[in-house]
């Protein structure tokens, strides 16, 4: 059944398995069935790559799937043939220069017999090779580093090797803005009115902002390298290297780019009313900046009080927004926007959704201590 191929510095014991799909599947069903080999995951596969998900602290990327080409057939474009292989043995390159990082991946699969330091000695065999391809000693194994990564200033770096100056006035003073972008199956939501209001904010901070297309390679680079697509990404701009105290300097701004996993929020969540407003009428209104210093003393005075979120007025006493969410409120089948909302990237959506369904909208000011009615996981509004 298997066929001996030698290859340089390993032998492979190769077999050939041929089928035929059900008229019902195609190529997708085919890779996700064959992808990862069971070579790698053993069986039952569902429940071993449920326990890689929650055992392995770094995504493993592109190690352990599948790279090839697919193409229609040249004879009969109504079919579609296909090369793909295992992704093991395989370089990532991730940035450019000092900052630069090559990625590889190696392990054995665990049975029953196993033994750990046999498993480690074969996992260095493994290594061995690939790391003379690098150019690195051997005795830099388990010493590569590792995610996860963010974008700084241009370049890819493994959030452990990330440096930011103590001098940067983000971190001084809270002269930054940022944007924080919902990501599904890979592709940033709402991204073009994200990057909208992130460019309102700077003008209105007097911050320049990097190139559309170059944030978005940005994130592109860093979602690839952490092998998210469910996930939260953020952009930073700050203001960059400065003196001390609020005059700005002369350096350019500082840019970060990171994602994170999204943790599920429940149907329904408790909150409270703050007793501090959000200020409608100073310079920063309207901005999304970094100065979230009364965010942090609000979320803490929802937890103190068994809530999960917070929830602001403003100096006219009107509903306006949570420490991290938007608020709506349904009343009688009304969709109530708050009309002391700041600018919001999303905002909108939500109302045009309603107005596609004929659902209508109302943005009259509503009293934040208005009591709000349980409606399909719309939070309780307790008073503090």
């Amino acid at each position: 059944m298997c066929t001996v191929e030698a290859h340089p510095g390993l032998h492979h014991l190769v077999s050939t398995v041929r089928g035929r799909l059900r008229p019902e599947l195609g190529l997708g069903a085919l890779v996700g069935a064959t992808f990862p080999p069971a070579s790698v995951t053993g069986a039952p596969k569902p429940r071993v790559l449920r326990i890689i998900e929650e055992l392995e602290s770094v995504r493993r990327g592109v190690y352990c799937g599948a790279f090839g080409w697919i193409d229609t057939r040249a004879d009969d474009p109504a079919l579609v043939e296909a090369e793909l292989a295992v992704a093991i043995r395989t370089f990532t390159v991730l940035g450019r220069g000092a900052r630069g990082r090559t990625h590889f991946g190696v392990g054995g699969g665990i049975v029953a017999d196993s033994r750990p330091d046999a498993e480690w000695d074969e996992t260095e065999l493994k290594a061995a090779r690939l790391l003379e391809v690098a150019g690195a000693d051997a005795g830099a194994l388990g010493r590569v580093v590792s995610g996860p990564w963010v974008w700084l200033d241009g370049e890819l770096v493994a959030a452990a090797e990330a440096r930011v100056s103590p001098f940067d006035h983000g971190l001084l003073v809270g002269d930054g803005v940022f944007e924080t972008v919902r990501v599904y199956g890979g592709r940033p939501f709402a991204w073009t009115r994200h990057l909208d209001r992130l460019a309102h904010s700077a003008s209105g901070l007097g911050l320049a902002v990097p190139d559309r297309g170059a944030l978005r390679a940005a994130a592109d680079a860093v979602l690839a390298a952490n092998g998210h697509l469910d996930a939260r990404l953020r952009i930073t701009v700050t203001g960059g290297v400065a003196p001390l105290g609020s005059e700005r300097g002369e350096a350019e701004p500082t840019v970060i780019v990171a994602t994170s996993e999204v943790k599920p929020w429940p149907d329904s969540v408790r909150v409270v009313v703050v007793p501090w407003v959000r200020n409608d009428r100073g310079a920063t209104a309207g901005l999304k900046t970094t100065s979230y210093a009364e965010n942090v003393r609000a979320l803490a005075y929802a937890h103190e009080r068994g809530a999960s979120e917070a929830i602001f007025a403003n100096t006219r006493d009107e509903l306006c927004e949570a420490t991290g969410s938007n608020v709506f409120v349904v009343r009688d089948g009304v969709v109530a926007t708050p009309a002391g909302l700041p600018r919001a990237a999303c905002s909108a959506s939500p109302a045009r959704w309603c107005s596609s369904f004929g659902v209508p909208v109302d943005q009259t000011p509503t009293p934040p201590r208005r009591p709000a009615r349980r409606r399909r996981g719309l939070p309780h509004v307790d008073d503090p």
